[in-house]
């Protein structure tokens, strides 16, 4: 989770480093802020219905995938600021999913 956290700030200064906009700088964060804001309550449910540690992999599985996709787009030159939008808004519908089942399975882990 620590790795997906700096992922988050890293994609951030990317765009900066890519458009020098401040205006992109915070679409970034409403990008990824948004999806897990409006996905909240889905993920509440698919945590009640659904296997919460599949939940889980599930969604770091999206996160990985999305950084691999960051990766690749850097690494070949092809960065631009609609890859990294698009990427930002797929961390944060997979955070939504990630933290919620993360909520819900500690407990039963620690207990």
């Amino acid at each position: 989770m620590i790795a997906f956290q700096m992922l988050g700030v890293a994609v951030g200064w990317q765009m900066y480093a890519l458009t020098s906009s401040p205006l992109d700088l915070g679409l970034i964060g409403l990008f990824q802020f948004v999806p897990a804001a409006l996905l909240s309550l889905v993920a509440g449910q698919a945590a009640d219905r659904f296997d919460r540690s599949l939940l889980l992999r599930l969604a770091q599985i999206v996160e990985a995938i999305a950084a691999l996709i960051l990766l690749i787009t850097t690494a070949s030159g092809l960065a631009s600021r609609e890859w990294i939008f698009g990427a930002a808004f797929i961390l944060g519908s997979a955070r939504a999913f990630e933290g919620t089942a993360f909520q819900t399975v500690l407990p039963v882990i620690v207990i």
